[in-house]
């Protein structure tokens, strides 16, 4: 940065600041230099410039002028600046200024409506149109015609009006109302249905014990007692019995709920929920293990496997219903105890449920080929 005293002129005509100096023109080669400038007016104010020098032209620099800026132009011996008080920036391309220049608009954006392909239900059309309608509910006092209309019609009236000047003897006038002759009432006698009330509560029996071995899967006489006694039933051994053939079979004693009860047919259900297994196999499978655990009370599931050949997952379920397995032995064992009490105090159901087995393994179970 070089330092120079000029002299400062001000020419009084056109405001011009005029400062002498014969070698400024030829003294900096240099066009990226700067010159600081520090003059006197003729008012004695010092004043402080920052010129940058450029082909033959200075200017002066807004940060050190305090705001005062200059154009300068050194002519002959002279350097011309005249004070500036501000700078527009330009932009660079002004063909923008052409008026015969077409230029490019971007295109207006507008809104549009998308409407899918799929049919618009005719109610949601209707609700739609009773949402947007707006209903007259206009208040119509008491005493307004359109309220006394109303009241006629819902409540009736006289249709002709009396001439009030008409007089009436009251001994001439029929009375209107009908006197209603009184009957002598005899009080029906209730007889209760009681073959009805038998059904009702048989049905009550065997929906409550279907429900409880549909829950415990299996499970013995007592058991099947108690349940109905928290259930405030009390029925006898021979409604609970008659309930229990309809619903279950016999397994060693105990009494296990029937497949079609548990899983439904093969018209309600096609195949199980992990599987896909037949439902028609599935409970054919079902019915061949517990005629297994009635004729012995120990298992082996590979054995069983091998004669059913379905998904372990299924042959585990059925296992798991009514069995627990014996590591030592490696087989499955009834979870449930024979129940001899049930068997020596009613030998003929019993005798009964074994001819039932029998026809089951002829039906169903021969598809295993199981003997």
């Amino acid at each position: 940065m070089v330092s120079k005293q000029y002299e400062l002129h001000i020419k009084p005509d056109d405001g011009l600041l005029i400062m002498r100096s014969p070698a400024l023109g030829s003294r900096f080669e240099d066009t990226n230099e700067r010159v600081t400038l520090v003059a006197s007016g003729s008012d004695g104010v010092w004043t402080k410039f920052s010129l940058k020098v450029g082909d033959n032209n200075y200017s002066s620099t807004k940060e050190t002028t305090d705001d005062q800026l200059m154009v300068c132009q050194a002519v002959g011996d002279k350097l011309v600046c005249r004070p500036i008080t501000g700078i527009h920036d330009m932009r660079a391309d002004f063909t923008h200024l052409d008026v015969n220049e077409v230029v490019e608009t971007e295109p207006e954006i507008r809104m549009v409506n998308i409407k899918f392909a799929s049919a618009e239900h005719p109610k949601t059309a209707e609700s739609e149109e009773d949402r947007v309608e707006s209903r007259d509910l206009a208040y119509r006092p008491v005493k307004s015609k359109e309220a006394k209309s109303q009241r006629l019609l819902l409540f009736g009236g006289p249709t002709i009006k009396q001439d009030p000047d008409i007089k009436k003897d009251p001994d001439t006038v029929k009375p209107t109302v009908t006197i209603k002759k009184e009957k002598d009432f005899k009080p029906k006698v209730f007889k209760p249905n009681l073959a009805q009330a038998g059904i009702k509560k048989s049905n009550q029996t065997k929906q409550l014990v279907e429900n409880c071995l549909k829950r415990a899967k299996i499970a013995s006489f007592d058991e099947v007692k108690q349940f109905l006694a928290l259930q405030s039933e009390y029925p006898s051994d021979k409604e609970i019995i008659e309930a229990l053939t309809e619903v279950a079979v016999i397994v060693q004693g105990n009494w296990a709920v029937k497949s079609e009860k548990l899983y439904g047919d093969s018209g309600e259900r096609s195949g199980t929920d992990v599987t896909g297994i037949s439902i028609k196999l599935f409970t054919a499978a079902r019915d061949y293990l517990l005629c297994l655990f009635n004729q012995d009370r120990l298992i082996s599931r590979t054995k069983f496997s091998k004669t059913v050949r379905m998904p372990d997952h299924d042959i585990l379920e059925l296992f798991n219903q009514f069995a627990v397995f014996r590591r030592e032995i490696k087989k499955w064992e009834l979870k449930l105890p024979t129940d001899s009490n049930f068997i020596d105090k009613f030998p003929d159901v019993v005798q009964r449920q074994e001819t039932i087995w029998k026809v089951r393994r002829a039906n169903k179970l021969s598809i295993f080929g199981a003997q």
